[in-house]
């Protein structure tokens, strides 16, 4: 496995890349307050395929933007990665803001896909939803992640799988509260 990461004008992004190069490229986007390390428990199932997995900006070892951040900016950069590793073709997937990072670029930039996974996510965010984010930020930004933690591991898991600490919820519940608040604000 090749881990690296690329500088562009505005932002790092951290990355592993691993399998064949005679391999299908899989490009794998993990979900908000979690780092490329949420694939690990399904590096199985993409056997057979080259995987590329990147820190998404403000996640993990890849930096925050120093400009405001949208989801057609990551898509940009995301084509920027693959342009620099010599990659001219992904499946692509995505969970939640992956997801809705994936749906983006795919309309931005759809000669650079040849399927798309969309796991957890939607091409529309409605003005509540955006107005609870707001204030989640906020509270975040005030308090640190710990204010708004067991609201959204409720949110993300079932009770069993928070009281019998599966392994997803202990990596993201640990991976979230490790979270850099600053990442709230864009």
């Amino acid at each position: 496995m090749a881990s690296g990461s690329i500088s562009l004008n505005h932002v790092e992004i951290a990355y592993d890349l691993s399998g064949s190069p005679s391999e299908k490229v899989v490009l794998l986007l993990h979900c908000f307050g979690s780092n490329r390390q949420y694939w690990d428990f399904h590096k199985e199932a993409f056997a057979g395929f080259q995987t590329l997995i990147i820190d998404v900006p403000g996640h993990g070892q890849s930096s925050l933007y120093d400009v405001d951040c949208s989801l057609e900016l990551i898509a940009s950069d995301i084509s920027s990665l693959l342009d620099f590793l010599g990659i001219n073709k992904v499946i692509l997937g995505g969970v939640s803001m992956g997801g809705m990072i994936s749906q983006t670029f795919t309309l931005k930039h759809p000669e650079l896909v040849s399927a798309l996974m969309l796991i957890n996510t939607t091409c529309f965010i409605s003005e509540d939803m955006h107005q609870l984010w707001r204030e989640r930020s906020q509270q975040v930004l005030e308090n640190g992640t710990d204010a708004v933690h067991d609201v959204l591991m409720r949110r993300w898991f079932t009770i069993d799988a928070i009281e019998n600490e599966i392994p997803g919820y202990k990596y993201l519940s640990k991976t979230f509260k490790n979270f850099n608040p600053v990442t709230f604000k864009n």
